[in-house]
């Protein structure tokens, strides 16, 4: 099965905000993560978050018949 990687960064010299965490997590979810995946972070020396990355299994497409 094929996986999308979700991802989100903070600009250069910036870091992720409580609310970039948030949209990170509410677009895994509707992307079809089910809260058991592994999320995958770079953060600085002072342990600030600046890029998450998480790998979501994409679902089938059901076909349309016509």
């Amino acid at each position: 099965m094929a996986t999308k990687k979700i991802e989100h960064q903070a600009p250069k010299g910036h870091f992720l905000t409580l609310d970039e965490l948030g949209a990170f997590v509410q677009e895994a979810l509707r992307n079809g993560a089910d809260g058991g995946e592994v999320v995958h972070a770079r953060v600085s020396f002072g342990s600030k978050l600046q890029r998450l990355a998480v790998e979501v299994q994409m679902q089938p497409t059901p076909h349309s018949e016509g």
